[in-house]
């Protein structure tokens, strides 16, 4: 995958998301363009122009 930063309005600041709804993976999330080709685990994803990609987390572990 190659990742661009989508920059703000004034051409130098990495755009980003505060999002305390979802604090997991971060509280805040940084925007970029994304193209390539990734598969692992029997999944294949392919970022082209003008597609995007959201998706959900689930957590699991043998904790105490």
């Amino acid at each position: 995958m190659t990742l661009t930063p989508m920059l703000g309005g004034d051409g130098k600041t990495q755009m980003s998301v505060v999002n305390p709804t979802y604090p997991f993976p971060a509280k805040e999330i940084f925007l970029s363009s994304a193209k390539g080709h990734y598969e692992d685990y029997g999944k294949e994803l392919t970022l082209t122009d003008h597609s995007g990609e959201v998706g959900e987390f689930e957590l699991s572990g043998g904790g105490e």
